[in-house]
């Protein structure tokens, strides 16, 4: 997540065409929010 933000971060600031810039950012916030409220796989008990 740290890292997708300081991506976002970085190419808000370098790449000038803007609809490159909120597809990709777009895009990985879906991935956090994805990533972010999946469940955790039951534990296994032996």
């Amino acid at each position: 997540t740290l890292t997708m933000a300081v991506c976002a971060g970085i190419m808000l600031w370098c790449v000038p065409i803007a609809w490159v810039k909120w597809f990709s950012i777009g895009s990985m916030a879906a991935v956090a929010i994805w990533l972010w409220s999946r469940p955790l796989p039951p534990e296994e008990t032996p």
